[in-house]
């Protein structure tokens, strides 16, 4: 389902350009979990915003379900491929309502039933209804990590990408987003 060959990215204006990704590759189908292991600071989180069309200033091939990707990417691609951020807070606006950033995916690819999608998103990720009237900061770093997570799921994706989903949670937020994830998969 993704193909990455010879993918390469850099940062900064010619000369004097920083190079956070070189040549990487690898390719894995439908129905799976794939991890990219590494470093911190090695470009994990370069190559997921990459393919999830965010970065634009990269070479090499990128495929998508047999579609090879350019540096402009079709809508249609933003709404199969949502990537959940490393820190839950970079995807939150601390000033909207839960709800409001839950909705916003949904207004932007011109969805019906909105309200509806909201409350089958927050139950997916087991969170009752009544945080879509909460602020980020009320939640603990778990919930908000769900709300990123329900964020992304709202749209149905076909590939979900998720840059280190469990950092910065405690053993027990992290197992409740380890179990979610499995079964979300199955």
């Amino acid at each position: 389902m993704i193909t990455v060959r010879d993918l390469s990215v850099s940062y900064g204006e010619e000369g004097g350009e920083v190079r956070a990704v070189c040549g990487v590759s690898f390719s894995f189908g439908t129905g799976i979990s794939f991890g990219l292991v590494g470093q911190s600071g090695c470009g994990k989180s370069t190559v997921l915003h990459s393919i999830s069309g965010l970065i634009r200033n990269w070479s090499g091939i990128i495929e998508i379900d047999g579609q090879r990707q350019s540096v402009k990417r079709h809508p249609t691609l933003y709404q199969n491929v949502q990537l959940v951020f490393q820190d839950s807070n970079s995807s939150l606006h601390p000033r909207h309502l839960v709800g409001t950033a839950l909705a916003e995916p949904a207004l932007i690819q011109n969805l019906d039933d909105v309200d509806k999608r909201v409350e089958i998103a927050l139950d997916e990720v087991g969170l009752p209804s009544s945080v879509r009237y909460r602020y980020p900061l009320q939640l603990s770093g778990g919930q908000r990590q769900r709300v990123a997570l329900a964020r992304a799921l709202l749209l149905k994706p076909k590939i979900l990408l998720l840059d280190e989903p469990t950092a910065g949670l405690d053993m027990v937020a992290q197992d409740g987003i380890i179990k979610l994830l499995n079964g979300l998969r199955r």
